[in-house]
């Protein structure tokens, strides 16, 4: 090969000639000493795990903190999955009963509370009430929604009546 030019080389000015020497390598050498050399670990863009796999050997190395000392053994992985399947079902569940409470939605019977004032109790031995008629003067006054309890109160007396439900 004879001289070449190349351009901008530290100390020499822009389009000087220079020599370089034909190259004594191997190339499939050369290839199989860079191919062994970069399949090193040090070399490695990441070791196959993807950041769920990573997440799970995390959840189970914090179990170990806990299990180990305890005596109970270390933990597989899929026991730190389950186990955060339970916070997460366990938060999710808190957050719903805490927004059905603050709605006014909350549990099952109970009257009397704040925020009450909708439900009826009925005792044994209350003055009749009149449903139907009831219907009436509250749809003429345009009270919808008490229309609407009075029609119920109609059908469940109507159903214990029948024998359908207790009294």
């Amino acid at each position: 090969m004879g001289a070449e030019w190349v351009g901008a080389l530290p100390g020499l000015p822009f389009g000087a000639p220079v020599d370089l020497p034909e190259p004594t390598h191997d190339p499939a050498r050369a290839r199989d000493a860079a191919d062994e050399i970069l399949s090193r670990p040090e070399y490695r863009w990441g070791d196959g795990r993807t950041p769920l796999d990573r997440l799970g050997e995390w959840l189970a190395d914090q179990l170990d903190r806990v299990t180990v000392p305890l005596g109970l053994g270390s933990v597989p992985v899929w026991v730190g999955w389950l186990v955060l399947g339970g916070l997460v079902a366990l938060v999710a569940f808190v957050v719903y009963r805490r927004r059905r409470n603050r709605l006014g939605l909350g549990g099952l019977g109970g009257a009397g509370r704040a925020g009450d004032a909708g439900r009826v109790v009925v005792t044994p031995g209350e003055a009749a009430v009149d449903w139907a008629a009831e219907v009436a003067r509250a749809e003429a006054e345009g009270r919808w929604r008490d229309g609407l309890r009075a029609r119920y109160r109609v059908l469940v007396a109507l159903l214990a009546v029948r024998g359908v439900i207790p009294d």
